[in-house]
């Protein structure tokens, strides 16, 4: 007994000293972020190409007023306007990403995720472009991306990262 003792005390004592207040670790890259809400498929209201949408837009939704107005805004002179979605605004809010007038087809906008931090809440989207070797196309496009979420977020900022993808057909 007294040797299986001594093989673990070795043993413990490395250990130990991986535990000692001296150990340095690799600081936490985002020390500052509490949680993060990713947009199930159904939380989305409205992704198109083709908005009137044609100046870049971040809105927080939170009344019906205000609902109507963008509703309005995205679809203004589009030959058939769907009608416009009920939303509770006393359970859920709209936030609302549009990219603006693109030149050309192949590009689209997408919500990923809200991650808040201690000094608030940041809106993550990113915007699709077509290849640099894409062949141009006449036109313009102005995508636009629409999702419900829950409760009323508070004022929040925005990051639109950039990724390229195929040529439209």
């Amino acid at each position: 007994m007294r040797l299986q003792c001594r093989l673990w005390l070795p043993f413990v004592a490395l250990l130990t000293a991986g535990c000692s207040p001296d150990t340095e670790f690799e600081p936490d890259r985002v020390p500052d972020r509490l949680g993060a809400w990713l947009p199930e498929p159904s939380a989305t209201i409205l992704r198109v190409t083709e908005s009137s949408l044609r100046v870049p837009t971040f809105a927080i939704v939170v009344d019906s007023g205000a609902w109507r107005q963008i509703w309005t805004e995205a679809w203004a002179g589009a030959a058939a306007t769907p009608g416009l979605p009920f939303e509770d605004f006393v359970l859920t809010s709209v936030l609302v990403v549009g990219l603006g007038d693109r030149v050309g087809t192949g590009y689209s906008v997408s919500i990923d995720s809200v991650v808040t931090y201690t000094g608030g809440q940041v809106l993550f989207a990113t915007e699709t472009r077509p290849e640099h070797t894409c062949p141009g196309s006449a036109g313009s496009t102005a995508p636009v991306h629409m999702v419900r979420v829950p409760n009323h977020p508070p004022p929040m900022d925005y990051r639109l990262g950039v990724v390229r993808g195929r040529c439209p057909l």
